[in-house]
């Protein structure tokens, strides 16, 4: 009895109704970095809720670079590639498909979001994009354009034919090693014939990096299973870090991304396997500068990652969304700063798998800084 006291008392001490953004002042006022999870890919609330969490930041805390868990190359020439009129076009062909919701072809359309600037961190690509190539063509000579062409159509097309299960013949590693040279071939030439381009240094160097990003993943899938998802992790990292050394600099960061890549450590199944992912290399080089905040959900329903209508259900009363609702009663943030009171020990928490929500024993705080933990979900509105 004095256990279970002590542990209403300490969510109850640190846990407030999330209805006020200023809340977050004290936790965020002299961070550089907030990252911003989310248990399932396929909730609306989430959007919303991290809408006008990135709104506030940037409008009170001057945050003006958002980096989402997209393509690196899709994600920071997006704006440059469509205009104003083409966002939901935008969306589609330069947005991983869990981004294909009302909630964000809405985002894009608000003024202040003209503000803000957008980059992604991700080496797995979108899709092909004669969009983009279109752009390429505009700005690129026509024999190094072509080029372009020709490698985004190999890749794609190795990219597709990957499905993890079957062993690569002779023939696709030949012409995975030829679309590797292709890129290698571009960024020579991108280097050696910069002033031959129509756009500034700033969007060769994007190419640039994103034409290596190219190279990495189509070697990433080689890896497959356990290897492949690790290294992704570290191409996470490795692109916000270019960013951040290369064109953001001291400027403040929204990192946008599920909460499996945002943990600070490592949970005991990834120390198992030697998974190592985004949070924790952004936890060992920005430390004492970054704000980590998970996102999870009491109920409502969800889409999972096949667009399937799920109820989200929590039936162990020793969940700690269950105990937040018992004695917050609605949306919740939850300070996880200090280390004598229970929630530093393990608790159940609700994560998504590829087809349902499965239960996971970890201990939040030496994960995140805080939690968002909300009630009566939806799922997105998806176009």
């Amino acid at each position: 009895m004095f256990k279970k006291n002590k542990q209403k008392k300490d969510i109850s001490d640190e846990a407030i109704r999330f209805d006020d953004l200023s809340s977050l002042d004290k936790h965020v006022k002299d961070k550089q970095i907030i990252v911003l999870g989310e248990s399932s890919h396929g909730i609306n609330d989430y959007y919303r809720t991290k809408i006008n969490i990135i709104k506030y930041l940037h409008e009170v805390h001057n945050f003006s670079h958002v980096i989402f868990e997209n393509g690196f190359l899709e994600s920071s020439l997006g704006t440059e590639v469509f205009n104003d009129t083409e966002i939901d076009q935008f969306i589609k062909e330069f947005k991983l498909d869990i981004y294909h919701n009302e909630e964000m072809l809405e985002f894009y359309k608000q003024n202040w979001v003209k503000r803000l600037r957008f980059w992604g961190m991700d080496a797995q690509p979108v899709k092909y994009s004669e969009k983009f190539m279109n752009w390429v063509i505009s700005i690129a000579p026509w024999d190094i354009a072509k080029k372009v062409i020709e490698a985004e159509e190999m890749f794609f097309s190795l990219e597709s034919e990957n499905d993890g299960k079957r062993k690569k013949s002779a023939e696709d590693k030949e012409k995975q090693k030829h679309c590797e040279f292709l890129y290698e071939e571009l960024i020579n030439l991108l280097r050696s014939q910069s002033n031959e381009f129509s756009v500034d240094q700033l969007h060769l160097n994007i190419l640039i990096n994103g034409f290596k990003n190219r190279i990495e993943w189509l070697q990433l899938i080689n890896l497959g299973g356990i290897k492949g998802g690790s290294k992704r992790g570290e191409l996470m990292f490795n692109n916000v870090n270019w960013l951040k050394e290369n064109i953001i600099l001291d400027e403040k960061i929204i990192i946008w991304a599920h909460n499996y890549h945002i943990r600070k450590s490592q949970t005991t199944s990834s120390k198992l396997l030697n998974i190592r992912n985004l949070g924790q290399y952004l936890n060992g080089k920005f430390k004492n500068n970054i704000y980590t905040i998970g996102f999870y959900a009491i109920d409502g329903n969800y889409s999972n990652l096949l667009r399937e209508d799920n109820e989200i259900k929590i039936t162990n009363n020793k969940h700690l969304e269950r105990q937040v609702e018992n004695i917050v009663g609605g949306n919740t943030f939850l300070a996880l700063n200090n280390a004598n009171c229970s929630l530093n020990k393990r608790w159940w928490l609700l994560e998504s798998g590829l087809k349902n929500q499965l239960p996971m024993s970890i201990n939040p705080y030496n994960h995140y800084d805080a939690l968002i933990i909300l009630k009566n979900v939806k799922k997105p509105k998806y176009f």
